[in-house]
């Protein structure tokens, strides 16, 4: 058993075979499970780990002491987001990890688990285009996501897309308190799917209900 909750898993291409989890939505944290030393040893407490969620808000690239996602932000500290994954998908360009996160606008987080994780994991937020006047078109609410060879994430929205995200794109800071999460448009791409909208709607209320997608790698 584990001290946190399990949805979604997928294994990650590493030498532990590492088991990356989600929580359906909730839980706060994110798990894995080494099941290269659990097939070794038996030993489910040791094989296991779990992290919050952490943005390096000050900036300096370390994780470090962080405030809570409901307390007030302190600009020389890092900070938690209140935040879990639905989706989960190890990326096999760069050993992050990447979740959707359910809701409005919703977002997707890269989650980087450093050299000793969870003292090293931080998270990076990327939200959904949402009232953005950088963004070419506007979306919202993720669920299920994938990921490809490149790095590049691949998720359905509630809005009536299928959307792409691609941090290379990115054209400012990924970390800091300028990255609030609305701060990469240029890293969407969303392309309407097929069929009838809403009667009265204009965009982005396809009636059909994406759940989950995945990549063929």
């Amino acid at each position: 058993s584990t001290c946190f909750s399990t949805h979604h898993l997928q294994f990650a291409e590493d030498a532990n075979h590492t088991l990356w989890t989600s929580s359906g939505g909730g839980g706060g944290v994110v798990g894995w499970l080494n099941t290269k030393m659990f097939d070794e040893t038996g030993d489910e407490e040791k094989s296991q780990g779990w992290t919050a969620l952490i943005v390096d808000h000050n900036g300096n690239g370390r994780r470090d002491e962080y405030t809570e996602a409901n307390a007030p932000a302190d600009p020389a500290k890092d900070r938690r987001v209140n935040a879990a994954f639905y989706g989960v998908a190890p990326s096999p360009s760069d050993g992050s990890v990447w979740g959707s996160v359910l809701g409005f606008p919703g977002s997707l987080v890269r989650l980087s688990p450093g050299a000793n994780p969870p003292a090293t994991a931080l998270a990076e937020v990327y939200e959904v285009p949402w009232n953005n006047p950088r963004a070419a078109v506007q979306g919202f609410s993720p669920r299920g996501m994938d990921i490809d060879r490149n790095g590049v994430v691949w998720v359905s929205l509630a809005s009536g897309h299928f959307a792409s995200f691609d941090r290379r794109l990115c054209k400012g800071a990924l970390n800091g308190p300028t990255a609030t999460g609305q701060h990469c448009p240029e890293g969407w791409k969303l392309y309407p799917t097929p069929g009838p909208n809403f009667k009265g709607a204009t965009e982005g209320a396809n009636a059909d209900a994406h759940y989950y997608n995945w990549v063929d790698q």
